[in-house]
């Protein structure tokens, strides 16, 4: 997608966060100038495409990510397009996925299982969604502790489900 776009000539907005120990940056051009005889952009209803950089560097020890170049197509209509949004809506797509993979990882400790073979890994997958899922219908704060909780007094978790 590098070809047919002059993205050195388009405004570049960069946003800059601090988050999970690193800092990272992340900059996005956007075009609407759509050569309908480039093939692959041959998506049905596509109306812009976005250029997005992603560099990254570790706070603790200064360690840099390689940078990263990906390119985004989209719908959405042109009063919602803004760089600044795709990139909220960029980073609002990983941050759904990192709010499920950060509970499973840090409260129920999947990365550090030795379910390695067989179905076991998904059906402890699957029970594990199952219990966050439900803490999270009941609204609980601090599903980490909860989960510890009722580790400790499985009964409670009985308890909990009746209400």
């Amino acid at each position: 997608m590098r070809e047919g776009f002059h993205w050195e000539c388009m405004p570049l907005h960069t946003s800059t966060g601090c988050e999970h120990g690193r800092v990272e940056q992340r900059s996005i051009r956007v075009s609407d100038e759509l050569d309908p005889s480039v093939p692959y952009i041959s998506f049905p209803g596509v109306r812009f495409v976005a250029q997005l950089q992603r560099a990254a560097a570790y706070k603790k020890d200064g360690y840099r990510r390689k940078p990263e170049t990906v390119y985004l197509l989209t719908s959405l209509p042109p009063e919602v397009v803004t760089p600044a949004r795709l990139l909220q809506l960029n980073r609002g797509y990983w941050g759904i996925e990192n709010r499920v993979h950060w509970v499973r990882d840090v409260a129920l400790r999947e990365d550090a299982s030795r379910l390695r073979k067989g179905a076991l890994p998904r059906v402890w997958a699957a029970f594990a969604n199952l219990a966050i899922s439900i803490l999270r219908l009941l609204r609980t704060v601090g599903i980490k502790r909860r989960m510890s909780q009722l580790g400790f007094r499985p009964d409670s978790a009985v308890q909990l489900l009746l209400g």
